[in-house]
């Protein structure tokens, strides 16, 4: 899979051919992070636009079919009971039958005649007072309406990838930070095939077009990111946020923190235990999240429980590859996305973890891995060699109008390390 990015947040171009397990490096701020997030961006709009709209306008049909539920309650002592049953018995079932055709975007007409008939056959009764039939008809009218009102796929994409991804995951700083009137433009190409391409301008998507073949091609369906092992302290609280809809603004956190540690609940079979139990040797036990108490616990191999706050970093680190096996949340159809790994570990761990990247990389799960570790790098590069033929190395260097440009270096990494290894010669003329 060929990504192409131009003019996204800080990075210039970057060409980026995802094999299986891709390393981007470079001094700090030259966007590898920005591309990391990008690649995120465009994976959760296509798998999660539609549901999204979908939940949205089940949302506000249920507003309706309530609002005329109320006004039938408001009948006292109807002349004829049946009244007082009309949403259980007519409307109640067709809320079903709506709610099962756009899940399956199956055709819509056949239900919107049922529901005209409906709004007809109500309508008829004498002993509805008109200024309640009146109330009732506008109600009808906007189920109608809102069914009616097909969004074409492109639509629901670009309102979801603005109003999610722009604003909530780039806090509307997508489109180039240096020059900001620039377009953006990110597309993704598979055997000389162009399936994506998404088109930004001052902030706000303008397209997302997907080839047909689009879904027969990608096999990405999910993505996830890790760029912070405190977050596993805070599994709590990040959930409740997102489940309290009285208290959106509780916390202000990156939407994919939700995302990750919703991941750590186990929904299907563990994936790779061979490689969790390489984790548990190197870390001396097993990071578990436990259902019942909504907690994150380090359980050492003599058994005992270790509350998440008192966890140390380097383990969490480990500890979060470990959860997302066990859940069954990370696979050969999902991106794994890791964000500087190496921040919080010992370089005794770096190279250990490199280890452990390079294992799932093996098993076909797809990662790309941001990082300024020489450590890393250099680890990365000796253990990767049994998967040369997928792995990738880029360098991204920052150029005098303050953007980057990412370069392949897989079959020379020598201006990764020459690099990285600048600040340490430039330590020896400090007095």
């Amino acid at each position: 899979m060929l990504m192409t990015f131009k003019n996204v947040g800080i990075v210039e171009f970057a060409e980026i051919d995802l094999k299986g397990l891709t390393i981007l490096t470079g001094l700090n701020d030259t966007g590898k992070s920005f591309i990391s997030k990008s690649i995120y961006a465009a994976i959760k709009t296509i798998k999660d636009s539609y549901a999204q709209d979908t939940n949205d306008k089940f949302s506000q049909l249920d507003s309706y079919w309530v609002g005329i539920r109320g006004l039938l309650n408001t009948i006292k002592q109807p002349p004829r009971p049946e009244i007082s049953t009309l949403f259980e018995k007519m409307l109640f079932p067709l809320r079903a039958e709506v709610m099962s055709n756009i899940s399956n975007k199956a055709p819509i007409d056949n239900t919107i005649s049922k529901i005209r008939h409906s709004q007809i056959e109500i309508l008829q009764f004498e002993e509805i007072p008109p200024n309640i039939k009146a109330n009732i008809d506008q109600f009808f009218k906007a189920i109608i309406n809102l069914l009616e009102t097909q969004k074409r796929e492109k639509d629901i994409r670009v309102g979801y990838f603005n109003s999610i991804m722009i604003q909530q995951l780039f806090r509307s700083q997508f489109n180039s930070l240096i020059n900001s009137g620039s377009q953006l433009s990110m597309s993704w190409s598979e055997g000389g095939n162009e399936i994506l391409r998404l088109i930004s301008e001052n902030n706000k998507a303008v397209n997302i077009a997907v080839d047909d073949s689009f879904f027969g091609l990608l096999h990405f369906i999910d993505a996830t990111i890790i760029d912070s092992p405190i977050l596993l302290q805070l599994n709590a609280l990040i959930l409740k946020n997102r489940l309290d809809a009285n208290r959106p603004q509780l916390l202000t956190m990156p939407i994919y923190y939700a995302d990750l540690v919703s991941k750590f609940i186990p929904v299907s079979n563990p994936v790779n235990p061979e490689i969790n139990n390489v984790i548990k040797g190197i870390i001396g036990g097993t990071v578990v999240y436990e259902v019942k108490s909504n907690k994150i616990l380090f359980i050492k191999n003599n058994g005992q429980a270790i509350e998440s706050y008192n966890i140390a970093n380097g383990i969490k680190s480990f500890g979060a590859i470990q959860m997302l096996l066990t859940a069954g949340s990370i696979h050969k159809n999902s991106i794994l996305i890791i964000d500087e790994p190496e921040v919080h570990l010992h370089p005794k761990w770096i190279i250990e973890y490199a280890n452990i990247i390079v294992e799932l990389a093996t098993a076909d799960i797809p990662l790309v891995i941001s990082s300024h570790s020489p450590y890393l790098i250099e680890a990365l590069a000796k253990f990767c060699k049994p998967i040369k033929e997928k792995t990738k190395f880029y360098w991204g260097e920052q150029h005098t109008n303050g953007m980057s440009i990412f370069n392949d270096v897989t079959e020379n990494l020598e201006p990764i390390f020459k690099a990285l290894a600048a600040p340490m010669k430039a330590l020896s003329f400090y007095v």
